[in-house]
């Protein structure tokens, strides 16, 4: 419902029905968050208020007739004189404070909502008498509600499920304005004469930026018909689709539209509403508060598996096993429509090669003709040893090679088609999908008798390593990162980046401990004490890895290319691309200057016992160096080539 009085439901509401003209798309593209170009929509709604609406007269638009009528407000077919459009007018008939505070909020959510699946606003206002107003666009259409109860078949109703992926993409725009719609339902989304898909109804619209939401109103005790009108009080939305959390009055975000979009397609794929049996208001929020719905695959056995995995990921009864926002639903949705693998469906081996013959359906006909003949062949074979017993070691010598041509044949086939699933599997991790790749390979090891090969191996590894050993994911930094390395114990990860940033991440709290201006390149000490850094000025520098203060600097002409610590810790090395290579120690007053290398550099290191310092480059030569003395004490490589580490 657009606005709703106590105590009742949405009996009393501003909405249409169904069958009623109402708004469709075709607004403009929103300006991003943070352009510079208008306010967020979050701010729209905190500044929203009756009095920023301007005193319009009556006779600016013409009114027509009446399309509905509730017991706050009704909408208006009408003419605007100025351009002879038709449009849409809703007003509030009862100016009760918190009605008037709602529909003002609505309003400037509706009009600051630019996408083309949310209705557009033309003009808001406050007639001459006192009552608020906005003018929207008309489009002749019905609700989606309306739609399904016809849809008597799942193949009729499955048709709606296009609807569903463009209500997800207009409640992930909605998210990134960081507005929730808090009372998404069929009957607030609206389907065109032409296909379009509207929706409408931000009356409950709440503002994650600042927490700001609608004030409760009373609230209702007797359930309508059919479940699916909003209550306000303490529990503010639909019951039927709104998620635990909401049901018991808990603070709300993103995911209980998630789970809204999810009990919209339980709906579409069951035929019914979420708690259909539900008696009384009272009753239905005990239920959706503490109790799932019957499985959709108890009422549509036969609806697609996939469908069904993502209703139960989006109606996770715990938010955070559902999808974050809206997008990564309507990517579900989308892949599904596109004959993809859904990744909330886990697939099984069967189901994995049912897709893959029918994608190489040409392929797999042409193995089963070559079979066909392989075993024609073999009967043929067979045949003429029953003909010729009288040379019957010669027709022995003869069913044995057929049959090792079938042998073959066949081994040949299975390991194709394990070698399909390897490549699908590898295709999978290339994809950062270790979750699909696994099955492919067990699937492969299947294939082959129980018999893995190296390269599967691998695969196998590189899988399994993606849920093994993983201590924590520091965020990445805003532009590259150039290199990093542990502090002492391992908790923090201290990196830089290519505008000179040096930071420090604990792993384990997932928070940043210190952030420093300080260098473009860094190398952590072999103790994680300290930390040698190279800023864009070729200023070396060695920081606290504990607080990130600055220990020592020394100025140099060239910014150095490769950094490297001594193991005993006592000394550095900093070389520059030009192959000047300076040595010191963390608390050397100036930089000793060893012999050059000849070319570029790219790799520096110490030997175990830190005396010795090599070098290495595009010329394809390691010199060692005595880092007591500096001089050289060995060249190797002359052949061409190039050392990188």
């Amino acid at each position: 419902s657009d606005v709703a009085s106590a105590p009742t439901v949405a009996e009393d509401t501003l909405a249409p029905p169904s069958d009623v003209v109402r708004n469709a798309a075709g607004a403009q593209p929103s300006s991003k968050p943070g352009s510079g170009l208008s306010r967020s929509v979050g701010e729209e709604m905190q500044a929203a208020n009756i009095e920023r609406f301007g005193t319009v007269e009556r006779d600016r638009f013409e009114l027509l007739d009446e399309l509905a009528r509730g017991g706050l407000g009704r909408v208006f077919r009408a003419r605007d004189p100025r351009t002879n459009r038709i449009v849409a007018i809703k007003e509030v008939l009862r100016p009760h404070p918190d009605i008037v505070t709602r529909f003002a909020r609505e309003a400037m959510v509706t009009a600051n909502l630019q996408h083309p699946a949310i209705v557009p606003v033309y003009e808001v206002g406050r007639w001459d008498s006192g009552e608020p107003f906005y003018a929207m666009k008309l489009v002749h259409g019905r609700t989606l509600d309306a739609l399904i109860d016809e849809a008597k078949t799942l193949e009729a109703r499955m048709a709606l499920v296009p609807h569903l992926i463009v209500v997800a993409d207009a409640l992930a725009y909605a998210h990134s304005e960081h507005v929730v719609h808090r009372d998404l339902k069929p009957a607030n989304i609206l389907v065109g004469a032409y296909g379009e898909t509207v929706v409408i109804d931000w009356g409950l619209a709440k503002n994650l930026a600042t927490g700001e939401e609608l004030d409760a109103l009373p609230h209702a005790s007797t359930l309508p018909p059919d479940n699916t009108e909003t209550v306000v009080g303490s529990v503010l939305g639909t019951p039927a689709y709104m998620p635990p959390e909401q049901a018991q009055g808990e603070k709300v975000d993103e995911r209980a539209d998630v789970y809204a979009i999810g009990a919209i397609l339980y709906h579409v794929l069951a035929g019914e509403r979420p708690f259909r049996w539900a008696r009384t208001m009272e009753e239905l929020i005990e239920l959706v508060a503490f109790q799932s719905p019957k499985p959709v695959r108890e009422l549509a056995p036969e609806a697609p598996p996939e469908l069904i995995a993502i209703v139960e990921k989006a109606m996770a009864r715990n938010a955070a096993g559902r999808y974050a926002t809206a997008e990564g639903l309507a990517h579900d949705l989308r892949a599904f429509q596109a004959g993809k693998l859904v990744p909330a469906h886990r697939y099984t081996t069967w189901q994995l090669v049912r897709r893959w013959i029918a994608q190489h359906r040409a392929a797999v006909l042409t193995g089963a003709i070559a079979l066909v003949v392989l075993l024609g062949v073999a009967a043929v074979g067979v045949w003429k040893i029953n003909q010729k017993k009288n040379l019957a070691e010669a027709e022995r010598a003869i069913a044995d090679e057929q049959r090792a041509v079938a042998q073959q044949a066949k081994a040949l086939a299975e390991r194709r088609f394990a070698d399909s699933l390897e490549e699908l599997a590898r295709q999978a991790l290339l994809a950062k999908s270790p979750d699909r790749a696994l099955p492919l390979l067990e699937g492969a090891l299947r294939a082959r008798g129980g018999t893995s090969t190296p390269a599967a191996d691998v695969l196998d590894a590189v899988a399994r390593s993606a849920y093994a050993g993983l201590v924590g994911i520091a965020p990445p930094h805003p532009v590259a990162t150039t290199s990093a390395g542990l502090s002492a114990g391992g908790a923090w990860v201290i990196s830089a980046d290519s505008d000179g940033v040096v930071r420090a991440w604990d792993l384990g709290a997932n928070r940043q401990v210190w952030s420093a201006p300080a260098a473009q390149l860094i190398a952590v000490s072999p103790d994680g004490t300290r930390v040698l850094g190279v800023a864009a000025s070729g200023e070396l520098k060695v920081l606290d890895a504990a607080t990130g203060r600055l220990l020592h600097a020394w100025k140099a002409a060239q910014p150095a290319h490769v950094l490297a610590w001594a193991p005993d810790g006592a000394h550095f090395a900093a070389v520059t691309r030009e192959g000047k290579v300076f040595l010191g120690g963390p608390d050397s007053t100036q930089l000793a200057e060893l012999d050059p290398h000849a070319g570029v550099v790219w790799a520096a290191a110490f030997s175990p016992d830190s005396k010795h310092l090599a070098t290495g480059g595009a010329g394809g030569v390691v010199i060692v160096r005595d880092t007591a003395t500096g001089a050289t004490v060995a060249r190797l490589g002359a052949e061409p080539g190039e050392i990188a580490s």
